[in-house]
């Protein structure tokens, strides 16, 4: 009820479900499963029941804003439409288009967060199967377009009666009403005409991008798959052209229309996800701190590049100290994604290792071989192995058979517990002998 309060008093703008306290609260073994196999009509009912429960503000001074006018303004409007209906001998109007939509009334938006066990799915795998459902996946952020205004509820006012008929708007087309309810005509005869009222329909922000799927999920061989993302209110903005996130979304589909469904005439619809909460946006509200321990540590890594740089032949790049920057900067992200606090050592060697591929080109002489990260190329070498033999664990001995001829065991070793500290894959016996890895549920 804080939440709702909260929102009530205009202190926040979304109604946030988290599906973990709602398997905790609920009796009902099986209703988080058929919120995550439903979540669009699910959405519609936790709206319709913060609506019934939605308490009275308890600020005395909220400013009174064009939202408060116009609400007032349509209640009077169908108080006096009531009335000379009923002094007519004709009951309440039926007609949908009459009545305020629910979503016209509403200040928030719902919005679902999943189960923290919920299997995190490949883009592969997101198929028909899962249309309606709410899935989570990851990928890269390819591009971004402009946020639009997307009209939600269409507003009409009839030329005759001064009525106002409402056409709630699911998608990103519609057609616009051109004739009144049945009601409005048994009153004007028939004559009347519609005209839409921009300033009284209802818009929300509105985003559109395109992920593409992470290079460790691509097959050898295969083109890299996309998928449309369709970002809307407080979501908007929240993920940027070249970013890694993982996205949680209802998978839907989309008809075509207009050109498009002349030039895809094979194909009714295509498809995309309605975003509900994303993880980059999450993360976003971390500002991670680097610990006073691990000063020493970064001005000796800063001294030893700097060092390198120096015994150079010929130097492709200069250590400075908006280099140090970088490095920060690159460690506090990777911190945001793991939704911590403060920056560890492995943030910090993560992204020196970001940093030393993205320079790796500038090495290249002239017929001279570029050396490979080794640390690279023994997970290239697990994951390629991985999904020709659909395994998903290995022990030591597994991998020091096929990869102990071509690298050091303290190199494999290093490779298990880098990938390990960035949730890749789970180690066990880190400090023992033998250390043995699971690969992460897709």
């Amino acid at each position: 009820m804080e939440m709702l309060q909260d929102i009530a008093n205009r202190q926040r703008s979304t109604l946030d479900v988290d599906l973990d306290d709602l398997d905790g609260f609920s009796k009902d073994p099986e209703l988080v499963e058929h919120v995550e196999g439903n979540t669009q009509q699910y959405l519609r009912l936790l709206a319709e029941a913060a609506d019934n429960i939605m308490p009275a503000p308890t600020d005395d001074n909220l400013p009174e804003d064009v939202f408060d006018v116009l609400l007032d303004q349509r209640r009077r409007a169908q108080e006096m439409t009531r009335a000379q209906m009923e002094v007519e001998g004709r009951g309440e109007q039926q007609d949908p288009n009459f009545a305020l939509p629910p979503s016209l009334l509403r200040r928030y938006e719902v919005l679902v967060r999943p189960r923290s066990k919920m299997a995190r799915r490949t883009m592969r795998d997101i198929s028909a199967d899962c249309i309606g459902s709410l899935c989570t996946f990851r990928g890269i952020v390819t591009q971004v377009s402009d946020v639009r205004p997307l009209l939600t509820v269409a507003t009409y006012l009839d030329d005759q009666t001064g009525f106002e008929i409402y056409q709630e708007v699911s998608g990103k087309s519609f057609n616009p009403l051109q004739e009144a309810p049945d009601e409005v005509k048994k009153m004007n005869g028939g004559k009347s005409e519609l005209f839409m009222q921009v300033r009284g329909s209802k818009f929300v922000k509105y985003q559109e991008c395109k992920i593409q799927e992470s290079p460790d999920e691509v097959p050898q061989g295969s083109t890299p798959r996309t998928l449309m993302v369709h970002l809307r209110g407080s979501l908007t903005r929240s993920l940027k052209a070249g970013g890694s996130v993982t996205l949680s979304g209802i998978f839907l589909p989309e008809p075509y229309t207009g050109q498009r469904a002349m030039l895809r005439a094979s194909l009714l619809t295509s498809t995309y996800m309605e975003m509900l909460r994303a993880y980059i946006a999450a993360a976003k509200q971390y500002d991670p701190f680097v610990p006073e321990g691990l000063t020493d540590y970064l001005a000796a890594v800063y001294a030893e590049m700097r060092a390198e740089e120096a015994a150079s032949d010929v130097p492709h790049s200069y250590t400075t100290a908006r280099t140090l920057l970088s490095i920060l900067r690159l460690s506090q992200a990777l911190a945001r994604l793991r939704f911590a606090d403060a920056v560890e050592q492995s943030d910090v060697d993560e992204a020196l290792r970001l940093l030393k591929m993205s320079k790796a080109s500038l090495y290249d002489d002239a017929g001279v071989e570029r050396a490979v990260d080794p640390i690279s190329q023994i997970f290239s070498r697990i994951r390629q192995h991985a999904e020709r033999t659909k395994r998903d664990a290995y022990s030591w001995a597994d991998l020091l058979d096929f990869l102990g001829t071509s690298f050091k065991p303290e190199q494999i070793r290093q490779c298990l517990v880098d990938y390990a500290s960035i949730n890749v894959w789970q180690l066990a016996g880190a400090d023992s002998e033998a250390p043995s890895i699971a690969l992460a549920a897709a």
